[in-house]
């Protein structure tokens, strides 16, 4: 059986990463704020979901697939550093396109809120809407119903006791983790704003890709040596809080050149 609490958590995941977009249309009440967070999408899904996704596959497919897998911080590398070279080209493509209408800190915020939105949605939303349903099977006994020629029942073992046996809280904190990470993808976005805005590319460009590189590396290292998840959500939560300043610095820049803007005759 799947505990009622692993199930509620499912749910409340879900509902976090669904309801996020509606949450932000629904404060974030300007025009624009749809168009900027649908552009924020688009940018992710040209970036990693349609360039980065197949190459990375082509990689490991290679003659050099395996022995890149085998060995830890070359694997962690290749998909940290790709997701952060092509997902930043991804906000380049978003930016170029935003500014051609809409420059306001809030719609830069939508974008970076709509990549990493439907980002969540990939990785964690769409797998628990599945999660969900596989968990009221389990539990009303109709899990057996998938038996099939590619559907064994050693498999239908695995998943009925990997699901029963997992920490109830792992799967609420996949919710908490999409958030954070929601977080540092408006502050990657807010950078590479900035670096078209002001023309600084380097320190600009290179601290987004950077820093993206760094966090998804780290990640994906720390999980390949079987380190704790509780200790890698800390890592995330310590880049999350990065995040935020940086947020809160661009921010207050962007105010304040919108106060001049409004003062100047």
């Amino acid at each position: 059986m799947v505990s009622t609490l692993a199930v509620l958590n499912m749910i409340v995941t879900t509902i976090l990463i669904f309801g996020l977009p509606v949450a932000v249309i629904f404060f974030l009440r300007k025009k624009g704020i749809i168009t900027a967070m649908l552009a924020g999408s688009m940018g992710f899904i040209l970036g990693s979901q349609v360039f980065r996704t197949p190459l990375v596959q082509l990689i490991l497919s290679s003659s050099y697939g395996q022995a890149i897998i085998d060995q830890p911080i070359f694997y962690a590398l290749l998909l940290g550093v790709s997701a952060a070279l092509f997902e930043f080209f991804g906000r380049i493509i978003t930016m170029f396109y935003i500014r051609r209408r809409f420059t306001d800190k809030e719609h830069i915020m939508a974008a970076g809120i709509g990549h990493g939105a439907i980002e969540a949605i990939f990785i964690v939303g769409l797998t628990y809407i599945n999660n969900i349903m596989l968990a009221n099977m389990i539990n009303n006994g109709s899990i057996s119903n998938l038996l099939s020629e590619t559907v064994t029942q050693q498999m239908i073992d695995n998943l009925i006791i990997a699901m029963s046996t997992a920490n109830p809280w792992i799967f609420l904190m996949a919710g908490v983790e999409r958030m954070m990470t929601v977080v540092i993808h408006v502050a990657l976005t807010f950078l590479v704003f900035q670096g078209i805005k002001t023309k600084k590319y380097l320190p600009f460009f290179g601290t987004a890709i950077g820093a993206h590189a760094l966090l998804d590396t780290m990640s994906a290292l720390l999980n390949l040596w079987g380190v704790s998840i509780w200790i890698i959500e800390l890592f995330v939560f310590a880049f999350m809080w990065l995040a935020i300043y940086v947020i809160v610095i661009i921010w207050k820049r962007m105010k304040q050149s919108e106060y001049l803007q409004e003062v100047s005759p």
